[in-house]
């Protein structure tokens, strides 16, 4: 109904002859309805799509529907955002040995500051995240991490169109991924404060020369196979990969379904004639655990069946 709000109240109201079948995602946008699982302040994280409102939940639950998967595993992650690849800052593949975090690459706010440890878990980055005024940071790294996302398969872990995934140099050269020589030039290029982002690195080189944290007790300080460990951000050039920030991708919460897509009530009886299908409809998330493509092929496999199935009434 938001997407179409310029019809009129008269041509809203449709008449399904075999049945309703929803297939309006799940609440990744819908504040009212995330608060009743996630922390505040989870809850405010942005939806990566924003159209996954809840309506549809909200909607089947007026007349009576079941609402399941409370407790079920959501995604957060921090992401980044156009023009640079559009990757978590944990993303890679199981090919993949480790991702830029692992590999050293430091995460810093607008001033060129660290505003928390790097290999926290992916949620309580967003939690941290969240927090900073302009809930967005920029990750922040050298060539001797670079190096290591050059050749295929260990790759930045993003689409370009026409191409696929990408090596570190192949989205330098489209502008996604911002390089200089000094820290200073690759801070003005983002917008980052360039002297408050080279007195962090230099900082951040001492803790990693010991191994040691004593602002955010970050753990790891590189990798001795990516021939990083402890060495900080000292080679240049340098890359800033942003901005990003805290998004939901998936919530799992959906409607109570049957094997035959038919919504139920409270009291696991079908409501005649509502069904639904997708991130609304998965009953008792057979998502878990999916890995990437997941939610389509269920979008796709559970649409087909319940059309198929309504087509035969």
């Amino acid at each position: 109904i938001k997407a179409i709000d310029k019809i009129t109240q008269e041509e809203l109201y449709l008449k399904g002859t075999k049945g309703v079948v929803l297939a309006t995602a799940s609440i990744d946008a819908a504040y009212d309805l995330k608060v009743k699982r996630f922390s505040t302040i989870l809850s405010e994280t942005d939806a990566a799509c924003e159209f996954n409102d809840g309506y549809g939940i909200k909607m089947a639950a007026k007349i009576g529907a079941d609402i399941t998967e409370w407790n079920s595993a959501s995604s957060f992650s921090v992401r980044s955002q156009a023009p640079s690849p559009d990757v978590g800052i944990y993303s890679k593949q199981a090919w993949m040995p480790y991702g830029l975090i692992d590999a050293g690459a430091i995460m810093v706010t607008k001033a060129g500051k660290r505003y928390a440890s790097e290999d926290l878990a992916q949620q309580e980055q967003v939690a941290e995240l969240n927090k900073l005024p302009d809930r967005f940071a920029y990750m922040v790294y050298d060539d001797a991490i670079a190096r290591n996302f050059q050749v295929s398969p260990d790759m930045v872990v993003s689409s370009i169109p026409n191409l696929g995934w990408g090596t570190v140099d192949d989205f330098v050269a489209i502008g996604a991924i911002l390089k200089a020589d000094t820290i200073e030039e690759v801070a003005a290029l983002a917008g980052v404060d360039p002297s408050g982002l080279a007195d962090e690195i230099a900082k951040y080189n001492g803790y990693a020369a010991v191994g040691s944290d004593p602002d955010f007790k970050r753990k790891k300080f590189g990798l001795e196979e990516a021939g990083t460990l402890n060495k900080g951000l000292t080679t240049a050039p340098y890359y800033i990969h942003g901005p990003q920030k805290g998004e939901i991708t998936q919530s799992n919460l959906t409607l109570s379904i049957n094997t035959e897509f038919q919504v139920l009530d409270a009291f696991r009886e079908p409501i005649v004639g509502l069904y639904a299908v997708g991130m609304v409809g998965h009953g008792l998330s057979p998502l878990g655990g999916g890995g990437h493509g997941g939610n389509m092929t269920w979008a796709f496999t559970s649409g087909r069946l319940a059309g198929t199935q309504l087509a035969g009434k």
